[in-house]
């Protein structure tokens, strides 16, 4: 259907995730159960060339509650944001839990949105420390597998259902090729 009705030629990558992997659950448990997790992949802002802004990647914002080794994915925000909008969602976002752990990529925590995001912490009075995020040099598709593979495999990642799932699912089946986006696979 993807090909021949929506014209799109991706059609699964190496099948490094697959898609019947990730259990969908109408509710999670509560937050209170275990640790949840803010992460964010940014997709990088560039300046305006014209009335063309140049960015195909979207800012991710992951929140993912973990209880023991169990992760209930809780919702995912993607799209194309500004620095300010994607810092006020992320500001938002903390506003929704008692208590969090923020991870941004240590490069954009300081160059972009930290100085954004710090302000509107401030603003609505809830203040949480970003943890910068570093990757040891390894290639992006590499620790997507390393993170997600087995645990998916064994049903430890449940979905609650959103309007996000089948974004999240067709990036899983199209993993790891390189003409798919992967961003939200990057941000869990």
């Amino acid at each position: 259907i993807r090909q021949e009705i929506d014209a799109s030629f991706l059609s699964g990558g190496g099948r490094v995730l697959k898609p019947d992997w990730f259990p969908i659950v109408s509710k999670a448990p509560s937050v209170d159960a275990g640790n949840v997790f803010i992460t964010v992949d940014l997709a990088g802002f560039r300046k305006q060339e014209g009335k063309k802004l140049l960015r195909t990647d979207e800012s991710v914002i992951a929140e993912v509650l973990v209880i023991e080794d169990e992760w209930y994915i809780l919702n995912i925000q993607h799209g194309h944001w500004d620095v300010r909008e994607t810092a006020l969602r992320i500001a938002r976002t903390l506003r929704n839990y008692n208590s969090a752990r923020l991870g941004v990529e240590q490069g954009a925590l300081k160059e972009a949105v930290g100085p954004y995001l710090e302000e509107y912490m401030r603003e609505f009075h809830r203040y949480v420390t970003p943890e910068a995020l570093r990757h040891g040099g390894q290639k992006k598709a590499d620790r997507i597998t390393w993170a997600l593979q087995g645990r998916a495999e064994r049903k430890r990642i449940r979905l609650v259902r959103g309007d996000w799932n089948d974004h999240f699912l067709t990036q899983c089946s199209d993993f790891p090729d390189p003409l798919a986006h992967d961003d939200v696979l990057d941000a869990v």
